[in-house]
């Protein structure tokens, strides 16, 4: 193949592609076109609907109505009431008789006296007698503490001595002292040792407190 040939043959390809697409170009402007008048046409009637709506025609104005006219007022003469006469009703006072009243008679009730109680007998009280010093078995006297003595001590001093049933002194104790601790001791140690009388209760022997009172004085 010549060189001729080749131009001759490129050339007309370029002629053939050009004219493809020039076909694809006019196609796609009448398309647009064509879009472009119909949505254009709906934007046109609903602007000429619109018009047509405001250029309405007045309406013609309601007909005056009548004013209301005026009410003759009727004058009615009011009636005359007259009273009728007073007339009092006659009350006729009618005596029926009272019935008599009876009174039952109402029964008498009586409490019953009460029975006394019986009143217990009273109780008369133990003869209680306490214990004593034996007087008649002699006791002897409690010597003067020379301590005491010489410093001229003196008082009067009161000792109980717990005595049982057969008379012997089973506890002692200072009830009332003298003032003095060694006249309160001298008494006490010596008085224990004498004799006493167990206390009664009802004549029976039982066992009781004796107090004994001493004076301390100097001769």
């Amino acid at each position: 193949m010549s060189f001729v040939d080749r131009r001759t043959l490129k050339g007309s390809r370029v002629i053939g592609m050009a004219s493809v697409i020039g076909l694809h170009l006019l196609l796609a402007w009448v398309l647009l076109v064509g879009l472009s008048i119909k949505t254009s046409s709906p934007l046109l009637s609903e602007v000429q609907a619109s018009i047509i709506e405001e250029f309405k025609p007045p309406t013609k104005p309601p007909k005056p109505v009548d004013p209301p006219k005026p009410v003759k007022k009727v004058f009615v003469p009011k009636a005359e009431i007259q009273p009728p006469p007073n007339s009092e009703p006659t009350v006729q006072a009618t005596s029926t008789p009272t019935p008599p009243v009876v009174v039952a008679a109402v029964p008498t009730i009586t409490n019953p006296s009460p029975t006394p109680t019986p009143v217990p007998a009273p109780v008369a009280p133990p003869e209680i007698v306490n214990a004593k010093l034996d007087v008649s078995a002699g006791c002897q006297k409690p010597q003067y503490p020379d301590a005491s003595r010489n410093a001229e001590e003196e008082g009067v001093v009161t000792v109980g001595f717990y005595v049982d049933i057969d008379g012997k002194v089973k506890e002692s104790r200072i009830d009332k002292t003298s003032g003095f601790r060694r006249l309160d001791e001298a008494a006490r140690q010596a008085l224990s040792l004498c004799s006493f009388k167990a206390g009664t209760e009802n004549g029976k022997p039982v066992a009781s407190w004796a107090k004994i009172k001493y004076v301390w004085r100097l001769n």
